[in-house]
């Protein structure tokens, strides 16, 4: 692992698995429910696999990147990412000793919480703003559901990511 995180391409690939994460995010159908923030899940792995690369900072700076794309309240997706963030580092060997199934309700876990954290406050600071528990509950779920996927995608990443020393 000091390897990986001594070769420059292992920033390369972690810089470019978020920034498609990032692009992906901006889609015009982004107020749809059923679409799962992109930048969560693969903040949630990197964080995961390489806390000291991607830490608490790296989803706040991400968080707040994502608040000025979204025009939403500044500081509400950085929270959210904060928390997540906090939760996969407190819960590092519970996750990655866990069944692929059991790895899937864990990080559901995790981004019902984020995404609960973001519902409340959004309610507390904003007096008008309406939410449903599908909005909550199916994002979440899409997230969860797509995590065997982004973790599969992301470990093999082939040439982006080079375990080796050159």
């Amino acid at each position: 692992m000091k390897s990986l995180l001594n070769n420059m391409s292992s920033y390369r690939g972690i810089f470019l698995s978020l920034l498609i994460a990032f692009i992906l995010n901006m889609t015009p159908l982004r107020s749809n429910p059923l679409l799962p923030d992109f930048v969560l899940i693969v903040l949630v792995f990197w964080i995961l696999y390489f806390p000291e690369t991607v830490n608490l900072l790296t989803a706040f700076l991400l968080g707040l990147f994502m608040d000025v794309q979204s025009s939403n309240l500044l500081g509400i997706n950085a929270l959210g990412y904060i928390i997540a963030g906090f939760l996969i580092v407190f819960w590092n060997r519970r996750i990655l000793s866990a069944s692929p199934i059991w790895q899937v309700i864990n990080i559901f876990q995790v981004v019902l919480l984020v995404h609960i954290s973001i519902a409340i406050t959004m309610w507390i600071l904003v007096p008008s703003f309406v939410f449903s528990s599908l909005d909550i509950f199916l994002p979440a779920t899409f997230e969860a559901l797509l995590w065997p996927l982004i973790k599969r995608l992301l470990v093999n990443q082939g040439p982006f990511i080079s375990r080796n020393k050159p």
